[in-house]
């Protein structure tokens, strides 16, 4: 994942990568059901709020 001068780069294999950490994050960590794409990361906040978001960054 890396951002490029279009936005977000993700391969196929990063996203199904990305998709499987995050449903691990809703079984067992708190996580919600969905993800925020922005400039250079990814957000899956989490399901409480004293707990905090899951982050992945992309590379620069």
């Amino acid at each position: 994942m890396r951002t490029t001068e279009y936005g977000l780069k993700i391969t196929l294999s990063e996203l199904r990568e990305l998709l499987a950490k995050a449903e691990n994050e809703v079984m067992y960590a708190n996580g919600v059901g969905y993800l925020y794409f922005r400039n250079d990361e990814v957000e899956q906040p989490c399901a409480y709020q004293d707990c905090a978001s899951r982050y992945y960054r992309a590379d620069r």
